[in-house]
């Protein structure tokens, strides 16, 4: 006859082991499912979204502080790739229409434009990177890091492309990327689901031609 060295618990004690791993469960959901789930094709959603002529109406400024923010983080990459191509392509593109009064161009805030008014945006994997795709045009890589917001002695955790040097991590549920362009002007984005279907993508735009920060909310919804 074998004896079971189980230990044998009350229904009680079986009740509160389950209830606390179905709550431990519950809490690594929301970064899983948004880790998954913010992939896919994106259509802006205007009426849930900021007026980005509004937000920046007035908030540009008319002389420039001084700054020692000149250049980049590292130094530039050797060689180009496809994605420096298509980069150059869009900035060829998008500064080829006429030029407006420059206190009332939206183009003023030069590498955030495509940020703050693209319609469509898609999301898709390799591997661990994500690359997003703004208005089917200018593509980015993101490569999220493993160890949250740290900075290596040598920057690999930086992509490096047209639009400055960027950082992403995950906190909770919230995809961050953090990006300093060449001029010392910095982008904060937070990207998070509000729903299976819903995407909220807040840019925080800290630059020296605003008078003041300023943060545009945009609401995607996912295509059908």
């Amino acid at each position: 006859m074998i004896l079971s060295t189980f230990p044998i618990l009350p229904k009680d004690s079986i009740s509160h082991i389950l209830a606390f791993i179905l709550l431990f469960l519950s809490s690594l959901e929301p970064t899983y499912a948004a880790d998954h789930l913010i992939l896919g094709d994106w259509v802006l959603n205007e009426s849930l979204s900021d007026n980005v002529k509004k937000k920046l109406k007035g908030q540009f400024r008319r002389t420039l502080p001084a700054s020692k923010f000149n250049r980049p983080i590292s130094g530039g990459r050797d060689g180009r790739t496809p994605a420096d191509e298509a980069h150059e392509g869009y900035w060829k593109t998008l500064n080829e229409g006429k030029e407006r009064k420059a206190a009332k161009d939206i183009k003023r805030v030069g590498t955030a434009y495509p940020l703050i008014t693209a319609k469509i945006l898609n999301i898709t994997q390799d591997k661990k990177d994500y690359i997003f795709l703004y208005d089917q045009l200018l593509p980015r890589e993101i490569k999220p890091s493993a160890s949250g917001r740290i900075y290596s002695a040598k920057g690999e955790e930086l992509v490096e492309d047209s639009l400055g040097h960027t950082l992403s991590y995950w906190k909770e549920s919230t995809l961050i990327l953090e990006t300093t362009n060449t001029m010392g002007g910095t982008y904060l984005e937070e990207i998070r689901l509000q729903s299976a279907n819903e995407l909220r993508y807040i840019i925080k735009l800290d630059l020296r031609l605003l008078q003041e920060p300023i943060t545009i909310s945009r609401t995607f919804n996912r295509q059908q």
